[in-house]
């Protein structure tokens, strides 16, 4: 499969900035879940905002950019279904299949632990009461209502397999009607209610659909780069202080808020690029994926530790909300580290061979 009349290369130094942007993205990720409020908590409405803004404002583009990417990287060159199916089995079945049974095995030890139980409590019932249907949903995430498998943050890996499933179909759509397709994507995404299409997001298929565009119309992301950077930055600010004051009703606001952050965050990788900063981040670059992959866990035992252990104050919740997702970030490096260094071959089945 492949478009037809696509010249779309990437140099050397443009793989350098995309491996920047996915590690930008994975921690804005972090970000974004790490604005789990304890609901029982009546906190400061500054409080409450400061982290929607963050986590949803600004952080909220980091999965679409990810779609965004994924799309570009493989319709930029002739593929084979086969053989690509085979390769994302590899990079993302097994590391989904592996995490999920961990999470879900976490919890179940967890729960049969009193002292520990509180930490790893469920919703809606103990894993020990689950039958077989709960556990296929766990993996799948076809629920009504909640999309998601037990550890919800796979969902967009779960996404990309399926998308990869239907690269060749998309592909060929995009190929004949790129106009259409795109007009169809940006209209369903800015206005179509959140829902999902089967269990998929909606917002996967129209970040897919974009990266295939603009690869069908040769339009690379560093097109972005002949906007001065301050432009972006108070356009951007601008946006994002709009959604926060009037625009969160307004769908059609907070979507274009989204989208401009995709594209402004592999514009800041342009201000990375002196050998100084490409050096050190381009080999904590190479944990993107651990990153998305293991902080979850700890992020989610970190703030439940610091909401029991650690004063209520809101200056206490504000630096909570503020540092625990960069020792979260630190420790996964840490763990990425070890687990290549020691267990290489766990290591590259956890993260798909990545790093």
């Amino acid at each position: 499969m492949e478009l037809s009349n696509v010249n779309y290369p990437l140099s050397a130094a443009v793989s350098r900035r995309l491996n920047l942007y996915k590690l930008i993205l994975s921690v804005l990720v972090v970000y974004i879940h790490a604005n789990s409020a304890v609901a029982e908590l009546a906190e400061p409405s500054w409080l409450i905002n400061f982290r929607l803004m963050i986590s949803y404002a600004v952080a909220h583009c980091a999965v679409p950019g990810f779609f965004l990417l994924s799309s570009i990287l493989l319709y930029r060159k002739p593929f084979c279904w086969k053989e690509n199916m085979r390769k994302k089995l590899r990079t993302l079945g097994i590391p989904y299949l592996l995490m999920n049974t961990f999470w879900i095995a976490a919890y179940f030890v967890a729960q049969q632990i009193p002292g520990v139980q509180s930490f790893f409590s469920n919703p809606d019932k103990l894993i020990a009461q689950w039958g077989l249907r709960d556990f296929a949903n766990a993996f799948l995430g076809f629920q009504k209502g909640s999309f998601y498998p037990f550890l919800y943050p796979l969902w967009f890996v779960r996404d990309l397999l399926v998308l990869n499933a239907l690269a060749s179909l998309l592909g060929y759509l995009i190929d004949r009607f790129p106009n259409i397709c795109l007009t169809a994507a940006a209209a369903a995404w800015l206005f179509v209610p959140e829902t999902g299409i089967f269990f998929m997001d909606i917002e996967s298929i129209c970040f897919w659909v974009l990266g295939g565009v603009l690869v069908k119309k040769g339009i690379s992301l560093e097109e972005g780069d002949r906007i001065p950077m301050a432009l972006w930055v108070l356009a951007y600010a601008f946006l994002v202080l709009l959604v926060m004051t009037v625009g969160r009703p307004y769908r059609w606001l907070a979507r274009l808020t989204f989208v401009t952050g995709v594209f402004f965050w592999f514009r800041v990788t342009a201000l990375l690029r002196s050998p100084r900063w490409m050096d050190v981040l381009g080999k904590l670059s190479a944990f993107s994926f651990g990153i998305y992959l293991f902080h979850e866990f700890l992020l989610t035992f970190a703030q439940k530790a610091a909401g029991k252990l650690l004063p209520l104050t809101p200056v206490s919740r504000l630096l909570q909300y503020l540092l625990i997702p960069v020792v979260v970030i630190a420790v996964c490096i840490a763990i990425c580290g070890v687990l290549k260094k020691s267990l290489p071959r766990l290591y590259g089945l956890l993260t798909g061979g990545r790093g």
